[in-house]
């Protein structure tokens, strides 16, 4: 018993020391890098271009809340003030050059419905990361669709299209140039729904 007891031991220790020299060779491999200079190493590692715009969305709301998604993707949304104005980026969700689709989704503020001043203001515009001193570029400014009523020859009323429903929901095209092409999360999945049934459980 005390010489299996023995050879366990011998067995367990050599485990052990191999682990170690493997620790230590992976040490070894990362020995340039140290705990100041480690943000330094990872972002030489990040890949530049001689342009990198930055887009942006500058937003005023009034009356209401909203939600922002680009591509698909929740890309900002606005809870807390009614009335407010701020911008926000969205090269997050924007994966190449070319058409990209805004989609925004307007909520009553302080009311079960949407009331007749319900606004929302977006404005497209970029800066240059590479060049602070280029100046910003604005590309264009959309508002949520309102009705026109004549109230004299050279004065008309406007209220929000979509006031006395409880949300609402619009969408337009915007068009950017960026220097890299990415494959959007979710490109190529398929919709389990219009699947076959008995062919899905098969592969499942």
């Amino acid at each position: 018993m005390s010489k299996y007891r023995k050879c366990l031991q011998f067995i367990l220790l050599g485990i052990s020391l191999i682990a170690c020299s493997q620790s230590k060779n992976e040490i070894m491999q990362n020995s340039n890098i140290n705990a100041n200079n480690i943000v330094e190493e990872i972002t030489k590692q990040i890949k530049h271009y001689p342009s990198e715009k930055q887009y942006t969305f500058t937003y005023n709301n009034h009356m209401c809340y909203f939600e922002i998604l680009v591509n698909d993707m929740p890309s900002f949304k606005e809870y807390d003030e009614a009335q407010t104005g701020s911008a926000f980026l969205i090269n997050d969700v924007i994966f190449k050059s070319g058409k990209q689709k805004v989609t925004y989704k307007v909520y009553p503020a302080s009311s079960e419905v949407l009331p007749d001043n319900t606004d929302l203001k977006l404005t497209l515009s970029s800066y240059d990361q590479k060049n602070k001193s280029a100046d910003d570029v604005t590309y264009m400014e959309y508002s949520i669709p309102k009705n026109e009523k004549k109230v004299t020859e050279n004065y008309s009323n406007y209220t929000f299209s979509g006031a006395g429903k409880t949300f609402y929901e619009g969408s337009f095209d915007i068009n950017v140039e960026v220097p890299y092409a990415n494959q959007a999360p979710f490109e190529k999945a398929q919709d389990l729904r219009k699947m076959n049934k008995k062919e899905l459980e098969i592969k499942l």
